[in-house]
């Protein structure tokens, strides 16, 4: 992809880091929701109403 054009592996590293950044903050995110979910839902009555079981 390269080959053609110097500036795509610069594009591609930072979409790169770009991912691996949003992968980081989903996993941190999912893993606060699991450890806070029981005292989040009862400290905050309106979040039940987002969360819809799967």
């Amino acid at each position: 992809m390269d080959v053609d054009g110097g500036v795509s592996g610069e594009v591609m590293w930072f979409l790169a880091m770009l991912l691996a950044v949003f992968a980081v903050a989903a996993i941190v995110i999912v893993v606060a929701q699991r450890r806070t979910r029981r005292t989040a839902v009862a400290a905050m009555p309106g979040r039940a109403a987002d969360e819809r079981p799967r």
